[in-house]
């Protein structure tokens, strides 16, 4: 992965169930934990990563939490 673009959203759960049932959720792990799984990153923010059909990485973070 080279890098994510990242998008602030207000429900980060509700996204994140969105895309389980769009089955486009990271298979992948960042930091060892799930990327598709809606948690607390090292870094701040909680987020999840999904996969688009272009193959581009997307980073769902709950606003207010996005690290910058």
């Amino acid at each position: 992965m080279l890098g994510s673009l990242y998008f602030a959203v207000d429900n980060v759960d509700a996204v994140d169930a969105r895309a389980a049932r769009l089955g486009v959720l990271a298979p992948y792990p960042v930091h060892g934990e799930p990327a598709g799984e809606v948690v607390e990153r090292p870094w701040g923010d909680r987020s999840f990563y999904v996969v688009d059909p272009w193959g581009n990485d997307l980073c769902f973070c709950a606003g207010g939490t996005l690290y910058i």
